[in-house]
């Protein structure tokens, strides 16, 4: 079919056929023109509405976590933490005090002959112990605290410790010896006194004082 045969049929086509060719050509092309070169805009922008969506969505979430109300409970509750954080210091620093976290050779030595001196009695001897793994427990309906040897504990009423005994040889008075024991009591560390013995000599008592003190193990 050549080219004149083409003319000569679109020639006799009546008017509103050639309307309707023209109509369907230009369709098919403008469609051809759509799927290359807007489809892909079409796509794209209904992504980006997609997004754009999701971020009004956050944005919104986020208006409403920020509300006077909800920042005024949030700032509240960072108060109370933090006094409750301070307070929990406070007690920790205090703990130290009672079971530090490392043994003082040179601090007992210096502590235990000032406080016989003081109390007006005479230091012959001080020896301390190597330390060695405890527990302390208590035990329901008992008094005192239980001091057992050995590393596992059982229950949350035991605590795993380092323990240090010192044995003090002492000379002077049972009424220097009761002012002594107080003062261990009184102190801010956790002094246990094990035993007490005593000898009377001619002019003064020979005292034997065996007490514990105690400090937090190594964290394995």
């Amino acid at each position: 079919m050549n080219l004149d045969s083409l003319k000569s049929q679109w020639g006799d086509l009546p008017e509103w056929q050639k309307l309707l060719v023209v109509v369907v050509v230009t369709f098919a092309i403008a469609y051809g023109i759509y799927m290359l070169f807007i489809g892909d805009k079409v796509s794209e922008k209904e992504n980006l509405n997609r997004q754009v969506t999701a971020l009004e969505r956050e944005v919104l979430r986020l208006k409403k976590a920020s509300k006077p109300e909800i920042k005024k409970k949030l700032t509240k509750k960072l108060k109370e933490i933090e006094v409750e954080i301070e307070k929990l210091n406070k007690k920790l620093a205090e703990l130290k005090n009672i079971i530090p976290e490392k043994e003082n050779s040179q601090y007992l030595l210096t502590f235990f002959s000032s406080a016989v001196q003081e109390n007006g009695l005479i230091l012959n001897s001080f020896k301390i112990s190597e330390p060695e793994d405890v527990i302390l427990s208590t035990k329901e309906g008992e008094k005192g605290i239980r001091i057992v040897k050995g590393k596992k504990t059982r229950s949350k009423k035991e605590i795993r410790l380092k323990r240090i005994v010192l044995t003090l040889n002492l000379a002077g008075d049972l009424g220097s010896l009761y002012k002594l024991i107080k003062t261990l009591g009184k102190s801010e560390r956790y002094i246990r006194v094990d035993k007490v013995s005593i000898k009377k000599k001619k002019k003064f008592l020979s005292i034997k004082l065996k007490v514990s003190t105690f400090y937090l193990p190594e964290r394995s």
